[in-house]
């Protein structure tokens, strides 16, 4: 709720800008332009012209003049002015909250969050070699009881035939160490054996 609130009530502005009114008697005396109505176009256009000239990725880095004069009491006038509104702070107490969305969502799923990538946030620590093995390990295990479901039906057409040395498998990556030079290997709960393909 706080952080829905802080939404609708914040105003996200990035830059302000300062522009005299000389600067667009000046655009209007330059080119001509006398009608109201045109006046008008000219300083929407122009508006826009400053904000496409700011936002963008590829107007990263590019350099913006503007004019100024000194009035008698020594004061800077200026035509143009950009300033930019510091906001890179703003909202970081809620960084976080896309760590729980994350977790809880893997968390329903039954998937570890390492399984499927890096968590987001910089203080994430990321598990060994070992644990994300264990992890894929234990992931399959938990596909068990839907292998039990699945093979019910299996089970029964064997039972009705008769059918002798027949038993429905669904094997599994196990996934190995450095030392059996392999990346993985398939596992069956009625025979284990290596899969010679499981490693391209």
């Amino acid at each position: 709720m706080a952080k829905e609130a802080k939404l609708r009530n914040s105003a996200p502005i990035k830059y302000h800008i300062e522009i005299a009114n000389s600067f667009w008697n000046n655009i209007f005396k330059v080119e001509g332009i006398t009608d109201c109505v045109k006046q008008q176009e000219r300083v929407c256009q122009e508006k826009d012209n400053i904000i496409n000239f700011l936002t963008g990725m590829e107007n990263s880095g590019k350099v913006l003049f503007s004019t100024f004069y000194v009035s008698p009491n020594g004061e800077e006038q200026h035509d143009v002015v950009i300033n930019k509104i510091e906001t890179d702070k703003e909202g970081g107490d809620w960084a976080t909250d896309i760590i729980e969305a994350v977790n809880m969502m893997c968390f329903t799923m039954r998937v570890h969050s390492n399984l499927v990538g890096s968590v987001p946030g910089k203080s994430q620590t990321n598990n060994s070699c070992s644990d994300k093995r264990e992890l894929y390990t234990i992931a399959q295990a938990l596909q068990k009881p839907y292998h039990d479901l699945l093979f019910s039906v299996h089970r029964l057409i064997i039972r009705f035939n008769k059918w002798t040395a027949v038993k429905p498998d669904c094997p599994f990556i196990q996934l190995t160490t450095l030392d059996e030079n392999k990346d993985a290997k398939q596992v069956s709960l009625n025979k284990s054996k290596d899969n010679s393909n499981a490693d391209k």
